[in-house]
């Protein structure tokens, strides 16, 4: 998969490490995105006006490279997940009629992030923090449903491209991460994400949405600055 051609990066980011307080992990993450997202304030060229968006949970996967300097520690990574978007609305030609529209993509994104150790309880360390989320659509917008509820009636819509395949987002997030031994770690990150603006072929909308991962990973460099596998 193509996050995966980071990798080479990361190992010579990981080569570059020579000293003892400084540790580099990387490993595969896993998680849900998208959660708890409700967003208004809504236009659309397809007779929905004036609805509410549902965020409907996604399931997110990638790879992830954490550097810990003392109490700091910076994260990396690379997701990918594909998202629905659902809304419900009045039918602008007979308002006593309520229309569906369902559709899916495929988003690619890239958190960065900086956090700051709280706390150590025996071999869990609690982190929090603030990042950057650069966010692309890689390809285009298929449609899951578009109907008009109760009537049995269904219109056609042809896959869409974004209107705005890039955006830059904001995160706000508490890291745990779980000392399992001298080679591997746990990391569960529950995040805040917040767009200015989420731009699909039929909504124009703010939005904030949580997101969990959880990550397990391999320490590339031990004291002495020597990588192992």
């Amino acid at each position: 998969m193509k996050f995966f051609f980071c990798l080479p990066g990361l190992l010579v980011w990981a080569s570059l490490l020579q000293a003892q307080d400084k540790l580099f992990y990387v490993g595969p993450a896993i998680g849900v995105n998208h959660f708890l997202a409700r967003s208004i304030s809504f236009s659309s060229p397809t007779g929905l006006n004036g609805s509410t968006t549902n965020y409907k949970p996604s399931f997110l996967y990638g790879l992830e490279g954490n550097y810990a300097n003392k109490r700091f520690l910076w994260n990396a990574r690379f997701l990918t997940t594909q998202r629905v978007y659902e809304v419900s609305a009045p039918y602008i030609y007979n308002p006593s009629l309520l229309v569906r529209l369902g559709v899916k993509a495929r988003y690619f994104s890239l958190p960065l992030t900086i956090s700051y150790k709280l706390k150590t309880i025996q071999r869990l360390d609690i982190f929090a923090g603030v990042g950057l989320v650069p966010e692309w659509i890689g390809g285009q917008f298929d449609r899951i449903s578009y109907d008009i509820l109760g009537s049995g009636v269904a219109f056609s819509l042809d896959p869409q491209k974004p209107n705005k395949a890039f955006q830059m987002g904001g995160s706000l997030q508490v890291i745990g991460r779980h000392t399992v031994n001298r080679r591997l770690m746990l990391q569960l990150q529950p995040a805040l994400h917040y767009f200015k603006k989420m731009d699909t072929p039929f909504a124009k909308t703010t939005n904030s949405s949580l997101s969990l991962s959880l990550s397990v990973s391999y320490v590339l460099n031990r004291p002495g600055g020597l990588l192992y596998f």
